[in-house]
């Protein structure tokens, strides 16, 4: 019941805590039936809470032992359907326990549910996909083999992709791509199970990579950033739409880090001046300031009437939550995941106590405490539409970056155009 609540009211949260989410592919997530969802691991705790909230069916998750500690967690997590996992830092004397996870993996497959795994073991904040660790195989072949390989158990991978990770207002690239069995690797997997994960992690990771937008070169991540913003900033969308289906979008930046990093060169210039020459309908105008379609100014004089209430209902919850992320999150890669927390936890308690005030006040505006979410909504796509506005020039894409690292940039378009024009 709770795993179901929590579903309930934090799906409309996607809204807040996205810009936009593409979703593909999980027509190829069966009805029904025993899955494991093999999954990239680049945003922390948010990573499960996306996949269990845009899951049609319930979705069993492997968590880290360590916050199992208490025992009101515990019970608290396994409502919302976690199971510890134990890992070497937490001591060799735990890693017993996991074969008590991995009985509860069969139980739960056996059952015909879904089980989450992060095949690649650990987070990171990148945008490459690790080597796979041997824990999913494991669980697979070992949930087959309880069941003489009748279990007909499928791999679904799952590829996730954040534009800005640790930041709000993100967007989200999701596919699920096609499953696949390892029925056909049973006789292996009992002569050499060794050989057979190996199999089964080359089948899978292609499969996860080929859905993901990988940045290949780690030292010129922070360019190859600034250069997709540079592309997003010139693609328009529908004002009130954050769901989107299709793998255009995404397709279209991994042709555009495609074509970045085709030459054998440490030359930003070349490299930009290459991408232009090869794609040059991409939108990426280099020789003119970045434009925007501004947004309707009857939407942003309406949208005010909505905004300053909205401000004065939401500001109280998500100052908390800015301030609680601040001061506790240390650690990057956790920061998204606390702020999506605390944010939607504050903000629907707050609306809690709005709706007790008005039970004892005026219990016939009730039905308004339904509003308060889509007021918050609405009042996050005005500021945005407001902002698209103000940031009109070249600077828009990089208002996050540093007075140092613009100039920077400038000084990089500056030798390109002499190239060009030489």
């Amino acid at each position: 019941m709770l795993y179901r609540f929590l579903h309930l009211i934090l799906r409309f949260w996607l809204r807040i805590h996205f810009r936009r989410i593409y979703k593909t592919g999980f027509e190829n997530i069966p009805a029904t039936g025993p899955v494991i969802l093999a999954c990239n691991h680049p945003n922390s705790f948010l990573d499960a809470v996306v996949v269990a909230l845009l899951s049609k069916r319930p979705v069993n998750f492997l968590a880290r032992s360590d916050v199992f500690r208490k025992k009101w967690a515990a019970w608290i997590l396994a409502q919302l359907n976690m199971i510890p996992i134990y890992r070497l830092q937490e001591g060799m004397e735990n890693l017993e326990k996991n074969q008590g996870t991995f009985k509860k993996c069969f139980e739960i497959l056996a059952k015909g549910e879904v089980l989450l795994i992060f095949s690649e073991g650990i987070c990171v904040l990148e945008k490459r996909l690790r080597p796979l660790k041997k824990g999913t195989a494991r669980i697979a072949f070992g949930a087959e083999e309880l069941y003489q390989f009748q279990l007909n158990l499928k791999i679904v991978p799952l590829a996730l992709t954040y534009t800005r990770a640790t930041e709000f207002r993100s967007e989200l690239f999701i596919v699920a791509a096609a499953g696949f069995s390892i029925k056909h690797l049973q006789s292996l997997w009992h002569e050499e199970p060794a050989r057979a994960i190996r199999t089964f992690n080359e089948q899978l990771s292609p499969l996860l990579e080929n859905n993901l937008l990988v940045i290949p070169d780690k030292k010129t991540e922070k360019q190859a950033e600034w250069m997709l913003e540079l592309g997003r900033s010139q693609l328009s969308y529908p004002l009130f739409k954050t769901f989107f289906h299709g793998r255009q979008r995404l397709q279209k930046e991994q042709h555009w880090m495609e074509q970045l990093f085709k030459l054998p060169t440490d030359s930003w210039t070349e490299r930009i001046r290459h991408l232009k020459e090869v794609h040059k309908h991409i939108g990426i105008p280099l020789d003119s300031a970045l434009t925007k379609k501004p947004a309707p100014l009857f939407f942003l004089l309406t949208g005010l009437l909505i905004a300053l209430p909205s401000l004065v209902l939401h500001g109280l919850p998500l100052w908390l939550s800015q301030k609680i992320t601040q001061k506790t999150v240390r650690d990057a890669k956790f920061k998204s995941s606390v702020q999506f927390g605390t944010s939607a936890i504050f903000s629907y308690l707050w609306y809690l106590i709005i709706f007790l005030v008005l039970v004892c006040i005026k219990p016939i505006l009730l039905p308004l405490v339904l509003l308060l979410p889509w007021m918050a909504y609405l009042s996050i796509l005005w500021w945005e539409a407001l902002q698209h506005k103000r940031w009109n020039t070249q600077r828009l894409a990089f208002k996050k970056m540093s007075e140092k690292a613009y100039q920077s940039w400038q000084q990089e378009r500056s030798s390109l155009l002499r190239a060009i024009e030489g």
